[in-house]
């Protein structure tokens, strides 16, 4: 609902740039009522185009400001590209529309920036009066589920719901302040799904267990296919090791290693591309002398 609330927005502020433009707009303002409509049509059908394959995704609940403003820029770029090659196509070939296509394109941009920015506002306040919201049930008691929990409720504009967890102990190490319940247990939840009577999961379920507990992981996620519950499945924990494991995949197997790049790290980074620039500056000095000669047997050899 909120995604067509917003592409329905973009098109209204759209129209009302064109009508403002046709008014106040010198290079528009002689234009006669045909080229006028052709122009805002073909300009509506390219952000339709352009909304096809860059959907607004403000309604996410986890989306950075970076994420947006890079759709937006998207989605701007490709309706002026768009439009001015369909307008090359039909009777404004005639007329040069690249700088009114140009202008309108930067102003739409603009506008569209500071709607975001509001959209944006609306749907957080929204979310916070605890509409719009989406519920999630836990299944384990590994504390990746708290990192889970920490992320899914560090914003209140996000809009999660916790229920709780299903597990059979209780979970471990949970911080001050973190409301959490133990709904029952794994055996009782697995019971209930048979059932499906007493049961509540929500919009979206989080599975820490085990992997040797893969016909249980598979019951839930068939359980949540056809009921239309978003499933998810996070690996237990490998910190109480007590060692440092950084996770890799051989093809398709998950693996944890210690080994970490050296070149993830930004000082060792500067002081690789330091140490290249060195060499090929002290690899070119000692090749200076050679230069003159390759030069003078060029001049020998060229028949000129």
């Amino acid at each position: 609902m909120v995604k067509w609330v917003v592409i329905l927005a973009d098109f209204f502020l759209l129209n009302a740039l064109l009508l403002v433009c046709t008014l106040y707009y010198p290079k528009m303002a002689d234009w006669t009522p045909h080229k006028v409509r052709l122009f805002a049509i073909t300009l509506n059908v390219a952000l339709l185009i352009s909304h096809y394959y860059n959907s607004p995704i403000i309604q996410k609940r986890v989306v950075s400001v970076g994420d947006i403003l890079q759709r937006l820029v998207r989605l701007d770029a490709a309706m002026v590209l768009i439009a001015y090659i369909m307008m090359k196509g039909i009777s404004l070939s005639q007329t040069r529309v690249g700088q009114q296509l140009m202008t309108v394109g930067v102003l739409f941009f603009i506008i569209l920036l500071v709607s975001r920015f509001i959209e944006r506002k609306v749907i957080k306040a929204f979310r916070q009066m605890g509409r719009n919201t989406r519920t999630v049930t836990f299944i384990g008691s590994d504390s990746e589920l708290l990192n889970i929990y920490s992320r899914l409720k560090d914003d209140a504009s996000k809009g999660y719901r916790i229920l709780g967890y299903y597990a059979d102990s209780e979970m471990k190490d949970v911080p001050d302040g973190v409301s959490l319940s133990r709904l029952g247990s794994l055996q009782g939840f697995m019971e209930s799904l048979k059932t499906k009577d007493g049961i509540e999961i929500g919009d979206e379920v989080y599975v820490s267990l085990s992997r040797q507990e893969r016909e249980i992981i598979h019951k839930i996620s068939n359980y949540c296919d056809l009921n239309v519950v978003r499933f998810f499945y996070v690996p237990v924990s490998v910190e109480t090791l007590g060692i440092d494991l950084k996770r890799e995949f051989l093809d398709d197997i998950e693996i944890y290693t210690t080994h970490e790049n050296p070149l993830l790290n930004p000082v060792n980074k500067f002081i690789k591309r330091a140490f290249d620039v060195v060499l090929s500056g002290l690899f070119l000095l000692c090749s200076l002398p050679v230069w003159p000669i390759v030069w003078i047997v060029m001049k020998l050899q060229s028949p000129g």
